[in-house]
């Protein structure tokens, strides 16, 4: 993995955009993102009929690292693509006013040439994006080789559930990644912060009013609803269904007899729970699916601890830790009889794509916690997507809901 600065990636994106001939510039951080870049270059490689060429820039989580390679792409049997991993930015005074002055009004410049040739016919360049176009591709703009090569052709796809909650919500979120980084930054660090995060709300706002948008979301909000997307539903499950016979070796002990998904996330690591407490939950919940026979696949979070479960797999012998790197996703065409979490995207994702039936188990844990976030995701979890998923907020409520998914199997309904 061959890592470059953030500050050296606008001049490296510049040289490959104007030596090559791009067709799609993409820019994800997590497995699932890679996934949505999977689906929409796998529709533009159908329209087109030949391999394409692009640059995936793949960015370094704020708390994390870096949760994804190339391995959690398909595209590339498509498409030539080059992967640029860009390390998190570092607010270093050494970079100074001027240089933020300068970065600011390359990005103002690069979108005013945009807009200004946006009716000239160039090579299309299809930016994908998650949630939104990242302003700072606006620099690249301003290069002239860059602008007089290529239009942009701005593509949003899905974050997650995260796409279709609060501002509340992110907030927050936001306030976890960084985890007290905040409080060492000085106050000229601060205040660059703050002025780029101005320039951005302005930028996107202009964005989302000045160019069209296409939207490869899994939901379409209308009105106060959610409703599926099935042009974008319809991609996911296409890529999802290439090289489908490849059983990853990891999971064949598992198929063999009836088996269940359970997707943890990384609520222990981020200190929303105390971890004695979190795995006397799951530790109940195995307990439930062992009585009934069941094999337990646990798929832990990317940006969680795996050694979390040692005890667990020591216990339960019917429980299999799988490798972060999997997408729960791609788990899925293998027909488990249901998806068991509190409140990952697979829990949704499972109903959409397969017709997997989930439970949320998301209100038992907040028995055993307040943690400001789990609070509000919950809630606007169930708010948003109540009819996808059976919702558990006790032990008796899970097995119920467990015994209609067993004897709606049962009875092929």
């Amino acid at each position: 993995m061959s890592k470059i600065e953030s500050s050296a990636i606008n001049k490296r994106t510049i040289n490959i955009l104007s030596n090559d001939d791009l067709d799609f510039i993409a820019y994800i951080i997590t497995p699932f993102h890679a996934l949505g870049v999977d689906a929409f270059v796998y529709d533009l490689f159908k329209k087109y009929g030949c391999k394409l060429e692009g640059l995936v820039i793949i960015l370094e989580h704020d708390r994390s690292g870096f949760v994804t390679n190339e391995t959690h792409f398909k595209c590339s049997t498509f498409a030539n693509i080059r992967f640029l991993y860009v390390q998190k930015p570092s607010f270093s005074e050494k970079k100074g006013s001027f240089k933020l002055v300068k970065i600011v009004s390359e990005i103002l410049i690069g979108f005013l040439k945009v807009k200004i040739n946006t009716f000239y016919r160039k090579k299309d360049l299809y930016v994908i994006s998650v949630m939104s176009t990242p302003i700072s591709l606006f620099r690249l703009f301003d290069d002239r080789k860059v602008i007089s090569k290529y239009s942009p052709k701005f593509v949003k796809i899905d974050e997650g559930l995260g796409t279709y909650m609060d501002k509340d919500f992110w907030k927050l979120t936001r306030r976890y990644d960084l985890n007290g980084m905040e409080s060492s930054r000085t106050h000229l660090e601060k205040i660059r912060i703050i002025c780029i995060s101005k320039t951005s709300n302005v930028v996107k706002y202009f964005i989302n009013n000045c160019f069209k948008i296409e939207s490869r979301l899994i939901f379409i909000q209308k009105s106060q609803s959610l409703l599926p997307n099935k042009l974008s539903i319809n991609a996911y499950k296409a890529i999802l269904g290439l090289n489908n016979n490849d059983i990853p070796e990891i999971i064949y002990p598992l198929i063999r007899k009836k088996w269940i998904i359970f997707a943890s996330q990384a609520f222990v690591d981020y200190g929303q729970i105390n971890a004695a407490d979190y795995l006397s939950i799951l530790k109940e919940i195995i307990s439930v699916l062992t009585e009934k026979n069941y094999n337990v696949a646990l798929k832990p979070h990317p940006r969680e601890s795996v050694n979390l479960y040692k005890s667990i797999i020591n216990e339960k012998k019917n429980v299999f830790i799988l490798p972060k790197s999997l997408t729960l996703e791609n788990l899925l065409q293998f027909h488990p009889h249901a998806t068991i979490g509190f409140t990952s995207t697979a829990l949704v994702t499972s109903n959409l794509f397969y017709d997997v039936p989930s439970i949320s188990i998301i209100e038992m844990l907040l028995k055993a916690t307040d943690d400001p976030l789990l609070t509000i995701t919950a809630k606007q979890f169930k708010l948003k997507f109540e009819k996808y998923v059976y919702l558990a907020d006790s032990i008796d409520k899970f097995n119920k809901s467990l015994d209609i998914i067993i004897e709606n199997i049962n009875t092929g309904s």
